[in-house]
């Protein structure tokens, strides 16, 4: 009756160039497997989000300007006639005086003058915004399962393998 092989044996061998395969199939080197994760690259681009339009229209509102006129009245002076003043005496009958009297009237023009210049532009403003994605990783399991019926007896320990700490890290800290 023949021993089934110990570890040791199974990997005795094997030469270092051999290549194995896990039991999903996939090919390892020299018993090595790489393991991936996922990491989030972000990057910005630009898209259109607002349009902006400009527009002049008019709009009417009511001023009150209180402007000063001036006008004439007529004034009446009366005098009596002394021989003083002397001179012929016109004839008696019908005459007529005219006079015009006249007023300010105000006058209202419209005139079109700038009062400001407008300038439409963009500037960039920056801001931060936190961005929360899922990411994925691969872990890596050891799963042992004894090829002889009795323990080793060379007294080493086989405890849980970290094998997803970087190498040289300490493998005692555990997530």
């Amino acid at each position: 009756m023949t021993a089934a092989p110990t570890p040791d044996d199974v990997i005795a061998s094997h030469g270092a160039d051999d290549v194995g395969t896990l039991d999903d199939g996939a090919a390892t080197d020299n018993g090595w497997m790489t393991r991936s994760e996922e990491r989030l690259n972000v990057t910005t681009e630009r898209v259109a989000t607002t349009r902006v339009r400009l527009r002049k229209r008019i709009v009417t509102e009511m001023h009150t300007i209180t402007v000063p006129v001036s006008r004439e009245e007529l004034v009446i002076d009366r005098e009596p006639i002394t021989d003083a003043v002397g001179g012929e005496l016109p004839a008696p009958g019908e005459q007529d005086l005219e006079i015009i009297l006249s007023a300010e009237r105000p006058v209202v023009t419209m005139e079109t003058v700038a009062v400001e210049r407008i300038r439409v532009s963009t500037r960039s403003v920056t801001e931060d915004q936190t961005i929360t994605e899922r990411v994925g990783k691969e872990q890596v399991e050891l799963h042992e399962e004894p090829l002889q019926a009795t323990p080793p007896t060379d007294g080493v320990s086989t405890g849980p393998l970290d094998v997803g700490a970087a190498p040289g890290a300490d493998s005692s800290s555990h997530d």
